[in-house]
């Protein structure tokens, strides 16, 4: 099977389109394992259109935080504006992912790789503490579209 082309990598900067015409949010990759999965910090505010600044973006601002598959760059429906001023990953970390079992009122905190995004190991934790963890799921693109469109909505 030949190799994908990839046009982001760590550090890259991009643009994601919000739902139903609204806009416009940014966005850093913090890890890629070049075979389509993404580790990325999303952030408002919306913008009008695919153009701003990204040098004022840390990572504790981040309105969404989490892994999504990459055909919107590929598709390039998320334009990539090139890589961060200064990019170092350490300051971008990937922490734990968060999950939960509602029924069984039980929660894990998972570990991932942060080179190949596979999982490592998991972690019992308190249930019903996801606010300190990003929760841990792989977003589909347009599935990372309609969330980052319902936290800038909300705010």
């Amino acid at each position: 099977m030949p190799r994908r082309k990839i046009n982001y990598q760590e550090g890259s900067c991009f643009f994601i389109p919000l739902r139903n015409g609204g806009g416009y949010a940014r966005g850093v990759v913090a890890r890629c394992d070049g075979t389509g999965g993404v580790f990325a910090y999303f952030f408002g505010p919306k913008l009008t259109s695919p153009k701003g600044s990204f040098s004022e973006l840390k990572p504790e601002n981040a309105v969404l935080i989490g892994m999504c598959g990459d055909p919107g760059f590929l598709k390039k429906e998320w334009p990539v504006d090139g890589i961060l001023e200064g990019w170092d990953r350490a300051n971008w970390p990937m922490p734990p992912l968060y999950r939960d079992d509602e029924i069984e009122k039980i929660a894990w905190l998972t570990y991932y790789d942060e080179d190949n995004l596979e999982e490592l190991r998991e972690e019992p934790t308190e249930f019903g503490n996801p606010l300190s963890y990003p929760y841990d799921r792989l977003m589909g693109y347009v599935a990372a579209e309609i969330r980052v469109t319902q936290m800038l909505n909300a705010q």
